[in-house]
């Protein structure tokens, strides 16, 4: 049936997921969450931040903003996951938001993360954020490694020419 073709497709997309949400941004209410630590364990809310799901959308981003994002990220954080702005440029027509960002995870480990937030609407006009948080770290340390190659052939060439035979990369 339907209803298990819709599960299956989000599983399929979240499982590589270290962060999946579900959310009902008119509500506040963030009614669905999985956490993994870096082994693929899933860890309760309780065991993270002190909250019990479904809890505040608003006060979770606020938690999770000060506890495991960088300083020099927190801002964007901040406007990119506020509750208020997400509603508002889903009015305007975007239904998808994606950002990149430094973080701590749940061991500790700084990691360079992507969020990404698909909202549509429910069948009672709601708007419903579904947010996936995947880790790109090797992504962004192998763009860093090429920037890195690249800049030391300009001290000794006049010109470069890079050619990207990888279009998934990262750059």
């Amino acid at each position: 049936n339907y209803a298990d073709q819709l599960s299956n497709y989000k599983r399929a997309i979240l499982s590589d997921a270290l962060i999946s949400l579900e959310v009902n941004l008119n509500k506040d209410q963030l009614y669905y969450g999985a956490w993994k630590d870096e082994s693929g364990n899933e860890v309760p809310l309780k065991d993270i931040l002190g909250m019990d799901v479904p809890c505040s959308y608003d006060r979770y981003i606020h938690l999770w903003n000060e506890r495991f994002v960088r300083t020099r990220e927190k801002e964007n954080f901040s406007e990119s996951t506020d509750r208020e702005h997400l509603l508002k440029v889903f009015t305007e027509g975007t239904s998808e938001i994606t950002f990149d960002y430094e973080a701590r995870v749940l061991s500790g480990r700084s990691r360079w993360l992507r969020r990404s937030i698909c909202m549509t609407r429910n069948q009672h006009g709601d708007v419903i954020a579904y947010t996936s948080v995947k880790d790109i770290t090797e992504l962004v340390e192998q763009s860093k490694r090429e920037e890195a190659y690249i800049d030391a052939l300009a001290t000794e060439y006049d010109s470069i020419v890079v050619v990207d035979f990888n279009p998934d990369k990262y750059l």
